[in-house]
Order: C-alpha cells, then sequence, then structure tokens
C-alpha cells in the first residue's frame, strides 16, 4: 500500500509541474521518464527541481536524471544517459548531497 501511495503521490506531483507539451510515462516499476518537447535546459531544470521540491515535503524522495537532445540524439541514447544520471542522483542522495552539487547532461 505504501509503495503504491508513493507512485501515485510521485505521478500527481509530476502532472502538476509537467512543462507544456510534454508527456509522461511510467516505465516500470517505481520509474517514470518526461519527455518534453520544446523545453530549454533550463525550464527542464526548474521542472526537475520543483518536483524535488514538492516531494521533499511528502514522506517519499525521488531521484532524477536529465539528457538534453541538443545533438539530435536518438530516444535509446537519451534514455540511457537520463538513467545514468538518476543513478548518479541516487548516490548522491545516499549521500546526503543535493542534485546540484554535480554536473548533468
Amino acid at each position: 500500500a505504501v509503495g503504491d501511495k508513493a507512485l501515485v503521490t510521485m505521478s500527481d506531483i509530476i502532472q502538476v509541474h509537467l512543462p507544456g507539451r510534454s508527456k509522461l510515462y511510467r516505465t516500470g516499476g517505481d520509474e517514470f521518464v518526461v519527455l518534453c518537447r520544446k523545453t530549454s535546459a533550463e525550464a527542464a531544470e526548474r521542472f526537475i527541481d520543483d518536483v524535488k521540491n514538492a516531494m521533499s515535503v511528502t514522506p517519499f524522495r525521488c531521484a532524477a536524471g536529465l539528457a538534453y537532445n541538443h545533438k539530435n540524439a536518438d530516444i535509446d541514447t537519451l534514455y540511457k544517459a537520463a538513467d545514468e544520471q538518476m543513478y548518479k542522483d541516487k548516490t548522491r542522495m545516499k549521500a546526503g548531497r543535493n542534485y546540484r552539487e554535480e554536473a548533468r547532461l
């Protein structure tokens, strides 16, 4: 029941902060992907910050990764890059460090 509550909380928060022309997908388990079209890197960063801030007032936390398509990469390359960044963020979270303390793509 707690896991279901975490998923609902996360998806609700993402949808509230979702940039225009963006789509939310649940890719399995507790992982979500947001595809943002015509969104600047700065707006994507703000979106992640907004979601993480909103999650911080719940009993749940989330890790995030960002891959920005500035070189016309294919979707698989972008997904892999964002996934790697998410795992780095998860490691930072476990160490008590902030999302912005290390560079991302």
